[in-house]
């Protein structure tokens, strides 16, 4: 049993063996035995058994197969795909039905291509592949950084014995403040949007140009600080900004502070997102080339565009 015999095979039934020669189809005596309400199972080799492919028939016996045909259920029992048919697996992953062998989708290794042979002209037409593929042309899986404490950044060397900097997951970065030339470290809090792709906003994924918010703790420091003067104060009907306590000052100091106060300005939207402790920041590097997640805070017409586009967002979400 499960051995070749000159130019035929065994075909192993729920109870009892059919042999059928090489040049007949298997089918139909598999169709026989399902007919009967009998699991089938097939069994090939050729003397050879190689390592993980000895497989059990449906009665336990072990044998030399190099195919296994189990079904698909519970304890290989018969189950059914969605068009009612009945289906198996073999040991090699191919899924069998009664209409023929359908087998699984393989998975594939496809190299990623920079390339544009493959692609049609701006006309239309087809490109014939006139050469192979190139080093140069290669591509990478993306990076989809994610925003998570657990800072992971992976260095990758590339075309050239150069490095990238490959970030999996960033929670902090530097951002400036571009009307005040400062720039501070400080923590990236949330992903609230992205141009691109919203699935990218719900998975909380850094990628150039999206838009999150982070910590303005060092901010409001650096201003009150820098112009004496205390920003974001929850207060009704009172200015939401406010002189600091007078504190001991030299009279060059206090000067030097008078003098920037006469030039200062700061945006009421600005302000009332210091009220909240968070600012609206927009991603100006690329986390999975360089490793960091740096940026800029949104500022004037910038940040009123952004502004609008998640309220009309947000509407959106509650309707």
């Amino acid at each position: 049993e499960g051995r070749w015999r000159g130019e035929r095979r065994t075909v192993a039934c729920g109870r009892e063996n059919e042999d059928v020669t090489w040049k007949e189809t298997w089918e139909e005596p598999r169709t026989r035995c399902e007919a009967e309400g009998r699991t089938v199972a097939r069994r090939e080799t050729d003397g050879r058994v190689r390592e993980g492919e000895r497989g059990r028939d449906v009665e336990g016996n072990v044998g030399g197969t190099t195919h296994a045909l189990r079904g698909g259920g519970k304890d290989g029992g018969e189950e059914r795909d969605d068009e009612g048919k009945p289906w198996w697996t073999d040991g090699r992953g191919r899924k069998l039905t009664v209409g023929g062998d359908e087998r699984l989708r393989a998975t594939t290794h496809a190299g990623i291509s920079r390339d544009k042979l493959h692609k049609r002209r701006s006309t239309g037409g087809k490109q014939n592949k006139w050469r192979k593929k190139r080093k140069y042309e290669l591509g990478r899986t993306p990076a989809m950084t994610k925003l998570s404490s657990n800072v992971t950044v992976r260095r990758i060397r590339v075309r050239g014995g150069n490095f990238k900097f490959r970030a999996l997951r960033l929670d902090a970065g530097n951002f400036s403040w571009p009307t005040e030339a400062v720039t501070r470290k400080t923590r990236v809090l949330n992903v609230v949007y992205n141009a691109s792709n919203n699935e990218l906003v719900r998975t909380q994924t850094l990628v150039k140009n999206c838009i999150v918010e982070i910590d303005a703790a060092p901010f409001r420091q650096w201003y009150e600080a820098h112009y004496g003067v205390a920003v974001g104060l929850k207060k009704k009907g009172a200015a939401a900004e406010e002189t600091k306590e007078e504190t001991k000052r030299s009279n060059h100091v206090q000067r030097k502070i008078e003098a920037r106060q006469a030039k200062r300005h700061l945006d009421q939207a600005l302000d009332d997102q210091f009220a909240t402790g968070r600012l609206y920041a927009c991603v100006s590097s690329r986390p999975g080339q360089s490793g960091r997640c740096d940026g800029y805070i949104l500022e004037g017409k910038e940040l009123e565009f952004y502004l609008k586009k998640m309220q009309k967002k947000k509407g959106k979400s509650n309707a």
